[in-house]
C-alpha cells in the first residue's frame, strides 16, 4: 500500500525535466569519465546525496533505491565509481572545476568571493594515524 501512495506522489514531479536540469549541469563531470557506465552512475549519486542530504553511500543508496533499485546495487555501483582505478580523486576534482567555471561564466558576476573549507585538512590526528601506518616522513 505504502509503494501505492510513493508511486502516486512520484507520478507528479516533473521527472524529465529534473533529469535533464541534473544531467546538464553534470556534463562537465560526466566527459572526463572514461566511459558510459560510470557516466550513468554519477546522477544516481548525486541524486543519493540530494535526497539523503548526505554523501554516506549507504544512505544515498536508500534514498534512490526507492525510486531505481534496491539499495545494495546502487551502493554497489557508487562504491566501485569511487574505488576505480580509472576515475582518480583528481578527475572528479577536475570536474567539478569545470563545472564551477561554467556556472561562474553562465552566472557572469561582477566579482567572486571563493571561500575554501579548511576544515578537513588539519586534523589533531593526523600525525598520529600517520605515525602508526609507518608512512615515513610524517
Amino acid at each position: 500500500m505504502d509503494s501505492v501512495l510513493m508511486q502516486t506522489v512520484l507520478d507528479k514531479l516533473p521527472v524529465p525535466e529534473l533529469e535533464h536540469s541534473l544531467t546538464a549541469f553534470l556534463t562537465p563531470i560526466m566527459q572526463l569519465l572514461p566511459d558510459r557506465r560510470l557516466q550513468r552512475v554519477v546522477p544516481l549519486a548525486v541524486r543519493g546525496i540530494l535526497a539523503g542530504e548526505t554523501p554516506v553511500v549507504t544512505h544515498m543508496a536508500q534514498s534512490v533505491a526507492r525510486t531505481d533499485c534496491d539499495p545494495w546495487p546502487a551502493a554497489k555501483r557508487i562504491y566501485r565509481l569511487l574505488d576505480n582505478p580509472r576515475v582518480p580523486p583528481r578527475l572528479l576534482t577536475k570536474g567539478l572545476y569545470h563545472l564551477a567555471r561554467a556556472t561562474v561564466a553562465q552566472e557572469q558576476p561582477d566579482y567572486l568571493v571563493v571561500a575554501v573549507d579548511p576544515v578537513n585538512f588539519e586534523k589533531p590526528y593526523t600525525e598520529s594515524v600517520a605515525e602508526f601506518r609507518g608512512v615515513p616522513g610524517a
